[in-house]
């Protein structure tokens, strides 16, 4: 999973416009052209949204209220899109069969930005052809990651499928009910949604997290205890599961902030076993820890807001989202980008500044909110986000358009001296 080979690129000249656009580096794999649009579509949906927020009807329609849209592509169109990225370049590794590359992969981009574009546009027709075409999306995506494991019988990933499953039909629920104004019970499913990407967190992190750090702060092989980590992933489940049945039965309400901290508690436990003190040295890894604890921290306050009038389920929503999820999306990024294109694990120190700046964009959405004016709190909370999201992109693009460092050809040799 943690060592990805790219297909190598055919020798000679392509003979059409169309062979060198699919065989261009930036569409070797999923996560080269995912991790750089979906980072600058965060940018330009932020900013739409403050625009909205100020006054300015910037969106050609409103087929979608703008709450709604601004929700639906933070979770869908951004992480959700990296999240499924990952799984489809690692699938190749853990499988050792072909993922999406080249021509098909030039074609699950476009079907990508033609979503987006829909939605922004944003009338009764745009949100019913971005319906459509989130299906199809979501239908090669699924498709193919379920070529692999199943031709590999790749049981131990093949619990991707239900999950992407999962994560689609919720897509295609909210877009449905987005569209009748359904305000209430789309809320509720993208709050389904997120929780669904903290579950994902809890897996990949689980995999990667106590790796990198025992490879990058020389900490030595350790092992969390098999009996927490079961206990997570059983209680990261249980916990989509329950929170979907209290909308259902709302008698299980008193039982619902007891099971978010005892998560919360579980991945705090579970993160006590990772050395987490060693790592600090190590932005790369010091980043993935803090995110990882952000997210308990985000379930803990879910959990408390059923107790506590000063805590509010946003402020919960808004740790995980900024703090877990962006943070780590952030943090996987800088390195996957290194390491899956052949360079070595050492990232430039303005990307140091990106994980502070995503630390302050929290800090302004979460604590700052009841202290300063509500606008100027998302207003200085969405700015740290694309700051932090525009140093990414200028470090990282030149690394995922060009091809593997490690599989550059070799320098002419120098002339000998007479």
């Amino acid at each position: 999973m943690l060592t990805i080979q790219e297909p190598l690129q055919q020798s000679g000249q392509h003979k059409t416009r169309w062979q060198a656009i699919c065989y261009a580096p930036i569409f070797e794999l999923a996560f080269r052209p995912f991790f750089l649009l979906a980072t600058l579509f965060s940018c330009s949906a932020l900013t739409v949204w403050l625009l909205q927020l100020s006054g300015t009807q910037i969106m050609p329609h409103q087929a979608i209220a703008p709450t709604l849209w601004h929700a639906h592509e933070m979770i869908f169109g951004f992480a959700i899109t990296i999240a499924v990225a990952f799984i489809l370049t690692a699938g190749q590794t853990w499988t050792n069969q072909a993922s999406l590359s080249k021509g098909p992969l030039f074609g699950f981009v476009l079907l990508w930005c033609a979503i987006r574009a829909a939605l922004y546009y944003n009338s009764n027709v745009s949100v019913i052809l971005a319906l459509i075409l989130s299906a199809i999306w979501w239908l090669m995506a699924i498709a193919t990651f379920s070529r692999m494991v199943i031709r590999a019988n790749n049981k131990r990933n093949f619990l991707f499928v239900p999950i992407l499953t999962i994560l689609a039909t919720l897509n295609i629920l909210v877009l449905t009910l987005s569209y009748h104004q359904q305000f209430t019970i789309v809320t509720s499913l993208m709050q389904i949604s997120l929780l669904m990407m903290t579950l994902i967190m809890s897996i990949l992190g689980g995999r990667v997290i106590p790796f990198f750090t025992a490879r990058g702060a020389n900490t030595g092989s350790f092992q969390t205890p098999l009996v927490i980590e079961k206990l997570v992933l059983v209680a990261s489940i249980f916990t989509v599961a329950f929170f979907i049945l209290h909308l259902f039965f709302t008698s299980l309400t008193p039982i619902l902030p007891w099971v978010f901290s005892l998560t919360a508690l579980l991945h705090v436990a579970r993160l006590a076993f990772w050395k987490t003190p060693q790592t600090w040295k190590v932005p790369l890894l010091w980043s993935l820890h803090l995110s990882y604890l952000l997210m308990a921290l985000g379930l803990l306050l879910l959990g408390f807001s059923y107790w506590l009038t000063a805590i509010t389920f946003s402020m919960g929503i808004h740790t995980l989202t900024i703090g877990g999820i962006g943070l780590m999306i952030l943090s996987m990024l800088s390195r996957v980008s290194l390491g899956h294109t052949g360079r070595a694990l050492q990232i430039k120190p303005i990307i140091i500044a990106a994980f502070v700046l995503l630390v302050c964009s929290l800090i302004f959405r979460v604590a700052l909110l009841t202290i300063v004016n509500p606008y100027n709190a998302w207003l200085g909370s969405a700015l740290c986000w694309i700051a932090a999201m525009t140093i990414f992109l200028w470090v990282y693009t030149p690394i995922l358009t060009q091809k593997r460092a490690d599989l550059a050809p070799p320098p002419p040799p120098k002339a000998a001296r007479s």
